[in-house]
């Protein structure tokens, strides 16, 4: 009875000492950052009939979201969006 009484008191005052230490979230992702993406699209048909081939060029626009993991993955996607062809 006296040992378990012993060992109580001493296990009391480590666990009141030494609180618990809580593990990092390591699943957690930064904010994904959202921006836009833009290029010029130009497009020369190879075959087909001659009177058809014309040159095609337009502005493209579209969204984009990026984000990363803590492990330091970076992964950007980018969207539908819309063009302004001539």
């Amino acid at each position: 009875m006296r040992k378990l009484t012993i060992a109580a008191l001493i296990t009391g005052q480590i666990l009141t000492a030494a609180p618990p230490v809580f593990a990092a979230d390591l699943t957690a992702s930064e904010q994904p950052q959202m921006g836009a993406f833009g290029g010029l699209r130009v497009r020369v048909p190879l075959g087909g009939d001659p009177r058809e081939r014309q040159v095609r060029a337009g502005l493209a626009i579209a969204p984009t979201v990026q984000g990363g993991t803590i492990g330091g993955e970076r992964r950007q996607r980018i969207g539908e969006g819309i063009e302004f062809g001539y």
